[in-house]
């Protein structure tokens, strides 16, 4: 993070002619699923676990499930160091509404295409 004042921007270390920077706002996307539901039945008031959750990613770096880090292999990444495919994510919580939270709080591109899994509903004794 660094202060951009009258046009410029002071970096803490010298640039040297191959060096790249990219300047942009700093901001954090936040996604919030909504509740998990099954046609014809209400399980409204029930617990909810997912027992195997996966997101499928395009081009994409960083971000956190749940508040968990989202690791990507190196050896998984493209060229530009960018992941497209589906990452299993694991420790998910139990909670009354199921919901999922995704947080993107880093300067990568994050494009989600898809969140899905295995849900228990019910008692999780």
């Amino acid at each position: 993070q660094n202060v951009v004042s009258a046009g410029t921007i002071t970096l803490a270390d010298a640039l040297i002619g191959s060096d790249v920077v990219e300047v942009g706002l700093h901001y954090e996307s936040t996604v919030r699923t909504m509740e998990p539901a099954i046609q014809g039945q209400v399980i409204d008031g029930l617990p909810r676990s997912w027992d195997s959750l996966f997101v499928r990613f395009h081009r994409t770096l960083g971000g956190t499930i749940n508040g968990e880090p989202i690791q990507y292999p190196p050896a998984t990444l493209d060229p530009q160091g960018l992941y497209t495919g589906i990452r299993k994510v694991s420790s998910q919580t139990v909670d009354e509404d199921g919901r999922v939270t995704l947080v993107q709080n880093q300067p990568y591109p994050w494009t989600v295409l898809g969140l899905f899994g295995t849900l228990t509903v019910g008692d999780m004794d």
